[in-house]
């Protein structure tokens, strides 16, 4: 994350979402997050990767100028829906590992929760929910899959 976000802010519970070059799919994520029961309680941080340094950087341009536009005329329009919203680009393309782990490391730091999301995944109008409730009743080892696609980490 970019050290103009290392400011002294404590947030309660965030979603963190791992945006590529997908403006489509990023925004259908951001979409159904909104519409997630309980979701305006959480701080967003959204961190895109970047397309410099990929096999094919001059191909995702872009995408990656598209996908910034769609986020930022986004967050202008859904700001208020949540407790606070960050987002930050990386200048580099760090692919999904090193894009995820400083998202959720330092989101981590900030917030006493994270639910973590790539840039395709729909949330249920549950899902935040769900969430809340297993991290409040956890019932199921960390190491254990829940269903095809949650897996509860607690840290």
């Amino acid at each position: 994350m970019s050290e103009g976000w290392r400011r002294d802010l404590e947030m309660a519970g965030a979603i963190a979402v791992q945006a590529f070059n997908k403006a489509e799919s990023v925004i259908g994520t951001l979409d159904s997050i909104v519409r997630s029961r309980g979701s305006h309680n959480y701080h967003l941080v959204i961190l895109q990767d970047g397309c410099s340094g990929s096999k094919q950087t001059e191909k995702y341009r872009a995408a990656l100028a598209e996908t910034s536009e769609a986020l930022e005329s986004w967050i202008s329009i859904n700001r208020n829906h949540f407790a606070s919203v960050c987002f930050d680009r990386s200048d580099h393309n760090n692919r999904f590992c090193r894009t995820a782990e400083p998202l959720i490391t330092w989101t981590l730091e900030k917030s006493k929760s994270v639910i973590f999301s790539e840039d395709d995944v729909i949330f249920e109008r549950d899902a935040v929910e769900w969430f809340e409730r297993a991290l409040a009743y956890p019932m199921v080892p960390a190491s254990e899959h829940l269903g095809d696609c949650w897996r509860i980490e607690v840290f």
